[in-house]
């Protein structure tokens, strides 16, 4: 077949579909160079979590060879041109940053739709029955995982035999189990998850924010909570990003004047060191005094030591307890500084704060952990949160602080909404609340 040009996009993939027709799976074991046809910005064979463990894996030589499009990828390979396609969103440069060795290699086409899937070593596919029961790693693109699913219904494979594995790139890669019981922990699971349903939501998964608020009071830099760090809840590479979010926005850890804390867990404390010094080293440091006292009390380390409780009195002492020279303490409706008052948000933790901001007529309020989930901490305040130390104090605050800034149509920075993680809360019409991310209310 001759080269195909882009409006030859149908005919490749119908060519591709008479391979998957067939059966056919690359071998394992080549027996000459391969040639990959791949479409992406980063060239797969110099992703430096490769290494050569492609080539090694496969015992053979690769000839990569990059094209301008998905479509050029698909012409290559009804072409002759390459015998192995990689489609979408480079899913060799994504199995690369989670070091999956690639040894097979199935390409799927299917519904006017081509991705190749990688498996890992040992896995013995050697054809689609071969799919039930194993583990199947695909890329981070929405298509690919249904042109598989797609494929495998074609191949009479049940899907649910077959555990799909996103390889998601770092920056999006913070998905967890949940909302439940992270949210509506004592409630069913199911009644968590049809409100997801609902509104449009994956059921039982979800991506949590983590975003420390950075504002310049025209006198100092103030920055409030320090996020992961590389020993929060999130490390590196899928959290820790706080130092370089600020150099993108042009500012240095050096230039913090003060990190104001609305409370001592590891997803708030633990970007205050790194490498094992002062991240912000000419900062000075503020946080509730009722939460510092907890904090260095016994009380938490006689917690499980599987808890987050337990976890958090060890960051404490590591990250948070050295640096009390330079750490000042507040009480509720006490300023922190000019401008800026402490709120009492008990619940979540003993000394959980919120803190309010005021300039020139205007006002926002931190809310720190007052909201795990933008949906349903909203809609259902009342619902027990899995990490608030006192859960009934905890959805007292959350009512409290929600009737507060929805009366008072104040803007929001909520640490664990989707990012930017500013935005507005509204009544809705079930007794509950709702979150309405920031568009362009803060432009006027």
């Amino acid at each position: 077949m001759t080269a195909l040009t882009r409006r030859g996009i149908l005919a490749a993939t119908a060519a591709l579909g008479l391979l998957t027709a067939a059966q056919t799976v690359i071998s394992p074991a080549f027996a000459a160079d391969v040639v990959i046809g791949y479409q992406t910005g980063a060239d797969p064979a110099k992703v430096a979590q490769a290494a050569g463990a492609y080539e090694k894996a496969t015992k053979t030589n690769i000839d990569w060879r990059k094209f301008d499009s998905g479509a050029d990828v698909i012409a290559a390979i009804a072409s002759g041109a390459i015998q192995i396609g990689y489609v979408g969103s480079s899913p060799l440069a994504a199995a690369a940053s989670r070091e999956v060795p690639i040894e097979t290699i199935y390409v799927a086409a299917l519904l006017g739709d081509a991705e190749a899937l990688v498996v890992r070593n040992g896995a013995g596919i050697e054809k689609p029955a071969d799919f039930k029961g194993k583990k199947v790693a695909v890329p981070f693109v929405s298509t690919t995982h249904y042109s598989l699913l797609a494929a495998l219904k074609h191949w009479g494979v049940d899907p649910k035999s077959v555990e799909i594995l996103n390889l998601r790139p770092p920056e999006i890669a913070a998905m967890i189990d949940g909302p439940w019981p992270i949210v509506g922990e004592d409630r069913p699971s199911a009644e968590v998850e049809q409100l997801m349903k609902a509104n449009l939501l994956p059921e039982n998964r979800f991506r949590p924010g983590f975003s420390p608020t950075l504002v310049n009071t025209g006198s100092e830099l103030v920055l409030f909570d320090a996020g992961n760090g590389a020993d929060g809840f999130v490390p590196p590479p899928v959290g820790g990003w706080l130092v370089k979010s600020l150099q993108a926005a042009g500012y240095s850890p050096e230039q913090v004047d003060v990190v104001v804390l609305t409370h001592a867990h590891p997803d708030h404390i633990g970007g205050l060191l790194a490498d094992g010094k002062p991240a912000f080293p000419k900062a000075r440091y503020v946080i509730g005094g009722r939460e510092y006292d907890f904090w260095k009390s016994d009380a938490p380390l006689a917690a499980p030591k599987e808890s987050n409780e337990y976890k958090s009195a060890l960051l404490f002492r590591s990250h948070l307890q050295p640096l009390a020279e330079r750490t000042s303490f507040v009480k509720p409706d006490e300023p922190v500084l000019p401008g800026v008052t402490a709120v009492a948000a008990y619940g979540h933790t003993p000394g959980h704060l919120a803190y309010h901001l005021e300039s020139e007529g205007k006002e926002m309020l931190v809310w720190g952990d007052c909201a795990h989930h933008e949906l349903a901490s909203l809609a259902r305040p009342e619902w027990h949160a899995l990490f608030d130390q006192d859960k009934e104090m905890g959805a007292t605050t959350r009512k409290k602080i929600y009737d507060m800034v929805a009366t008072g149509r104040i803007p929001v920075a909520a640490y664990h909404t989707s990012f930017p993680s500013i935005g507005y809360v509204a009544r809705n019409s079930a007794g509950g609340y709702r979150w309405v991310p920031v568009s362009y209310q803060l432009d006027f």
